[in-house]
């Protein structure tokens, strides 16, 4: 598709002629955006003092080229050249051809491009969010407004305040028609997250991947949005013309229909008849809160999540797990250590006399990391699986000192000793340590062991742990 478009969807492709504007020099380009990939080529000719900038080096990457086409402008960010092709007629004429990996695109609805244009909010749209929520009451009342020929006064399923940042709402467009042979009403699901302050295109960029890497894990699986509409702060000069950001989302939704989600809304009203608890909404609030080091938790799980070989992915769940549980005993209250810290001074001082005072300075500042001691690391998690609900974990096929086996295969891996372990096993040891994170991520996000613990089963793989009884002969 080129050029033609109301709204930019994710699982569509489309390409433009563009021209980039290069510290004053002008050169075409071609800009492919596709579901696997965004790709920018460009070719010009380079006379005298006219010459890129976006030269051909795999270590540098330029982090924002903006690219003009017909009708709209493209910020493109974090550009990695790929491939480069020079040619040179003698020391002042040549001509090249760059191709650049893409990671992001923000897209605008305009002619000339201000850098002062910013957004106030991202709307997420998904055919995942639809089952997630499934036939709400909200719903069924904007179908019965639509039977009615009214407009709707409410399409909000739920307000969220997060902390000194701004508002997360879930909600439905309204989308109807009336013909004389054919009506129609569609309610496309959303997520907004609505900032109190401006946000640009890298802000936007790192809200959408907080938001959609918790959908991901409350869901069971990778979050595929469809759609992803940007709104102007309203002093922009654009407020009223369209934005969307692109991102290659390399996959499609599995068999939506077929894959249950891990932590459903409860709000579903013909359906919800699972037993489950409703999802707290207000655990969105505590996730965004979380600071930067916990969020990249949640990160890293979905990687080790998507990898292939068992033995990287067992590690890289039991380095996340051994952190999350970490735990550190103080032989003395940490606080009045600190307070204590020039009383601790003043007595060495008086114990090792004249000439001491800068070793005793040195070694009182350091009094408060010689008080603390590390806990073993099978004594962390050993402690932290004692949490889980005894009507759930009893349903395990655990045997005595499986935490310990679990430790004595992280050292083997990690050390190359010489083991023996089925695939099998490996494969149970995995999904352990899976069940623990979620619902230690789970629990960091607000959601209490109680309720998580209700919700488990429904992860991927959960078979693999559960008690199996023997069938008589």
């Amino acid at each position: 598709m080129k050029n033609e478009f109301s709204e930019l969807f994710l699982e569509q492709s489309y390409s433009f002629d563009v021209k980039i504007d290069d510290n004053g020099n002008h050169f075409i380009g071609y800009l492919e955006l596709t579901p696997k990939a965004i790709t920018l080529t460009i070719n010009g000719d380079e006379i005298c003092e006219r010459k890129s900038s976006l030269y051909f080096d795999k270590q540098i990457s330029n982090k924002q080229v903006m690219v003009i086409a017909k009708n709209c402008v493209f910020e493109l960010y974090n550009l990695q050249c790929i491939r480069s092709q020079n040619l040179r007629l003698n020391e002042k004429v040549g001509s090249f051809k760059y191709v650049f990996n893409v990671e992001y695109a923000v897209f605008y609805e305009c002619r000339d491009f201000r850098s002062e244009n910013s957004f106030r909010d991202i709307s997420i749209y998904s055919e995942m969010l639809e089952k997630w929520l499934g036939f709400t009451p909200v719903k069924e009342q904007l179908l019965n407004d639509y039977h009615l020929k009214k407009d709707s006064e409410n399409n909000l399923e739920s307000r969220v305040n997060i902390n000194d940042q701004g508002y997360l709402f879930i909600s439905y467009d309204w989308i109807s028609h009336y013909h004389s042979i054919s009506t129609g009403l569609n309610c496309p699901a959303k997520i907004t997250y609505q900032s109190i302050s401006v946000l640009n295109g890298e802000s936007i960029f790192k809200t959408y991947n907080r938001i959609v890497n918790y959908l991901s894990i409350t869901f069971g699986n990778d979050f595929i949005p469809s759609k992803l509409k940007l709104n102007y702060d309203a002093t922009s000069i654009l407020y009223t013309k369209s934005a969307y950001l692109y991102i290659p989302t390399n996959s499609k939704p599995k068999s939506i229909e077929g894959n249950p989600i891990l932590f459903p809304s409860g709000l579903d009203k013909f359906n919800y008849d699972l037993g489950l608890p409703e999802f707290p909404m207000e655990s969105f609030n505590t996730y965004l809160s979380l600071d930067h080091n916990t969020l990249n938790k949640f990160s890293k799980y979905l990687k080790y999540k998507k990898m292939n070989v068992l033995e990287d992915k067992f590690l890289g769940y039991f380095r996340l797990l051994e952190s999350l549980c970490l735990e550190n005993n103080y032989y003395f209250n940490e606080q009045e250590v600190i307070n204590k810290k020039q009383e601790i001074q003043d007595f060495l001082e008086n114990i090792f006399g004249d000439g001491s005072r800068k070793a005793a300075k040195s070694f009182a500042a350091s009094f408060k990391r010689f008080n603390s001691q590390k806990s073993s690391t099978g004594g962390n998690i050993s402690k932290y699986f004692k949490l889980i609900p005894k009507e759930l974990s009893t349903q395990w096929n655990l045997p005595d000192k499986y935490v310990d086996n679990i430790c004595l295969a992280r050292n083997n891996i990690t050390h190359a000793n010489d083991y023996t372990i089925s695939d099998d096993e490996l494969t149970q040891y995995i999904k352990f340590s899976e069940v623990l994170l979620v619902i230690k991520l789970l629990e960091l996000a607000g959601i209490e062991i109680e309720i998580s613990s209700k919700i488990i089963s429904r992860l991927s793989g959960y078979h693999q742990i559960k008690f199996r009884e023997e069938t008589p002969c």
